[in-house]
């Protein structure tokens, strides 16, 4: 018996016993089989449960920076549940339960599939969360005074940490290069 629907319901069942016999005939040969009515039918009910379903997945940002972190809350139409995160939709693998929250995703989108399981240990259907991990946006500062007062005497460009092998050049107007760094540790003052 399997419930298709998405509801709760009790349905009533009628079963009729039978009995299937060949016949032998007489030159030992198997001849048609006979049905014969055998027993009293008997009725029972089945009481349906829907099973549990994931109603929604707040998340507190489905568009992150690569040093954020997400955290997924999820709700089911039933309470209590226990929640199980996987990492595919055929759910072998169990990455997490309850809440889930994850931290230092590179670049990239990630997909997350997870299931709500009533009391009765029935499991629903695999829901599907997503975040997408942007690069942290590199900020360069159009000019700088290199003269030693304390203010705006380096070239800053603000969240290059992120890109440790990074390679910078500096030209000038005339399209000579008078600055070369990979990654850079220590900004440019200008000479």
């Amino acid at each position: 018996i399997t419930n298709t629907g998405n509801a709760n319901e009790t349905v009533l069942y009628t079963v009729t016993p039978k009995l299937i016999a060949l016949n032998l005939n007489p030159d030992v040969t198997f001849g048609p089989a006979s049905t014969t009515t055998s027993g009293d039918p008997m009725s029972f009910t089945v009481t349906v449960i829907a099973p549990p379903k994931i109603t929604s997945v707040e998340n507190n940002n489905s568009i992150i920076y690569s040093n954020q972190s997400v955290v997924f809350i999820p709700h089911s139409n039933i309470t209590p549940s226990t929640y199980t995160w996987y990492d595919s939709m055929d759910k072998t693998t169990i990455i997490g339960s309850g809440t889930l929250s994850k931290t230092n995703l590179s670049v990239g989108t990630y997909t997350f599939y997870i299931t709500a399981t009533d009391p009765n240990s029935c499991e629903g259907s695999a829901f599907v969360a997503q975040v997408q991990v942007l690069a942290i946006p590199v900020q360069v500062e159009k000019e700088f005074t290199p003269n030693n007062d304390g203010i705006d005497d380096t070239w800053i460009i603000t969240n290059i940490d992120e890109f440790p092998n990074c390679s910078i050049q500096v030209f000038n107007i005339y399209g000579n290069n008078v600055y070369t760094s990979t990654g850079y540790n220590v900004p440019w003052n200008g000479t």
